[in-house]
């Protein structure tokens, strides 16, 4: 009898730890809790959300065999991009641009989601897309273009750049978060919350040149967790509806500095309707946090920005960029860098 009982619990051993990495989405994903403990519950808060869009079973790419042949051979029909996420800081653009200049040039992002680009950025980015040959595309929280010889002070921009020798420009668009998001400026919510600035939301579909593969990329910058948890949680509901028209058509590639820990209801929200953290399935992968608020060290809690794929994405790596020059940091987030296959 005791021998039974001993084959009884191996068994239950091995079958629950051969299912524990099976998926990412409603399952709490096992590399967060091995990182940073267990996760606080928030599926009651989800669950009350009544139209909160259905809830997608997410998993990560399936890699039976790590070996060199097998890796070569579910990569090769795939296209290759590298994407970077950065908040540059919108104040004293003119001193830090060489360095933030320099740092983009050494890793050579394809595409790059850039948030906080006030108006003292405008022109030196302008210099920058002339002289390293990036396209762009984005409208100002007050609905400004880069182009536009009147912007205001108060202008700041979630803007997409990509190299423009790599990708053509086939559709693209922006919306404002809130519940009137066609409305420039727009910032009221149905239920009688407000986010303190506008927040424009902008996308693009880009084409290779070179293998006709099309993928959405869409770059924000959402409110500080100062404002309100819900304004937030109403935004990534926004999200995932504008881009449920592209979902399961093309990849898509969600950048931003979206104000949220792994914990909250927001990001929840995200990825458990169809799109993973690129930190936990990238082969390669860096799980410390970005924000270093100028002095302090990039610590496991210390999450604000993000980039979200959707599953047809197989993400190589993933990093953090701990840059700093004579020990200081260039902008008070950490700019992230990923390589995906899509």
């Amino acid at each position: 009898m005791k021998k039974i009982l001993l084959y009884l619990i191996a068994f239950t051993l091995l079958a629950t730890t051969a299912c524990g990495n099976a998926s990412i989405g409603t399952d709490v994903n096992p590399e967060y809790v091995k990182i940073f403990g267990e996760m606080e519950d928030v599926s009651e808060q989800i669950e009350a959300d009544e139209d909160v869009t259905e809830v997608r079973e997410v998993s990560s790419p399936a890699l039976e065999d790590t070996n060199e042949a097998s890796e070569i051979n579910y990569k090769s029909d795939k296209t290759e991009a590298t994407i970077m996420c950065y908040n540059i800081f919108y104040q004293n653009a003119e001193a830090r641009a060489p360095l933030i200049e320099a740092l983009i040039l050494e890793k050579s992002p394809d595409i790059i989601g850039v948030q906080e680009l006030s108006l003292e950025w405008v022109s030196l980015i302008q210099d920058f897309k002339e002289a390293h040959q990036y396209s762009s595309y984005g409208y100002g929280r007050h609905g400004g273009d880069l182009s536009d010889e009147n912007l205001g002070s108060s202008e700041q921009f979630a803007l997409i750049l990509w190299k423009t020798d790599k990708y053509e420009l086939t559709a693209s668009g922006h919306f404002w978060a809130s519940s009137t998001p066609d409305v420039v400026r727009s910032t009221a919510w149905a239920d009688g919350t407000n986010t303190t600035f506008p927040r424009c939301i902008n996308w693009v579909k880009l084409k290779d040149k070179t293998t006709g593969s099309e993928m959405i990329f869409l770059n924000l910058h959402l409110a500080p967790e100062v404002v309100n948890y819900t304004v937030r949680t109403n935004s990534s509901k926004l999200i995932i509806e504008k881009m449920e028209e592209f979902y399961g058509n093309y990849p898509i590639v969600l950048t931003g500095d979206f104000n949220m820990k792994l914990t909250c209801t927001a990001y929840e929200t995200i990825t458990q309707n169809g799109y993973n953290d690129m930190r936990f399935t990238a082969e390669q992968t860096d799980h410390r946090g970005s924000f270093n608020n100028w002095t302090r060290e990039m610590d496991a809690l210390a999450f604000a920005d993000h980039i979200f794929g959707t599953p047809d994405i197989i993400v190589e790596s993933y990093e953090v960029i701990d840059h700093r020059v004579d020990g200081e940091h260039i902008s008070d987030h950490n700019p992230l860098f990923a390589k995906i296959f899509f």
